[in-house]
């Protein structure tokens, strides 16, 4: 006999709603971490002068995700060759 409008996680004081959106939050810091690592490793092997490294290094790693975005999209190629 199955008990009905019984829901276990509400019975532990747990929000459904809550878990959700955490659970998209813990998504996001994933997709973001990812996004940071796979563009540092593209500004390593880019031919890019040490300015620009460091500028698209600290806007990657200070714009929480649109800066990682930005690099992956532009595809910046150095202004010294």
């Amino acid at each position: 006999m199955a008990l009905r409008g019984f829901d276990p996680w509400k019975h532990m004081g747990i929000n459904n709603g809550f878990m959700v959106a955490q659970l998209l939050n813990l998504v996001l810091v994933a997709v973001w971490i990812g996004l940071v690592v796979v563009a540092l490793m593209r500004i390593a092997r880019q031919p890019l002068t040490e300015g620009e490294r460091l500028a698209w290094t600290l806007i990657i790693l200070l714009i929480p995700l649109f800066g990682a975005l930005a690099f992956l999209l532009t595809r910046p190629k150095s202004s010294a060759t």
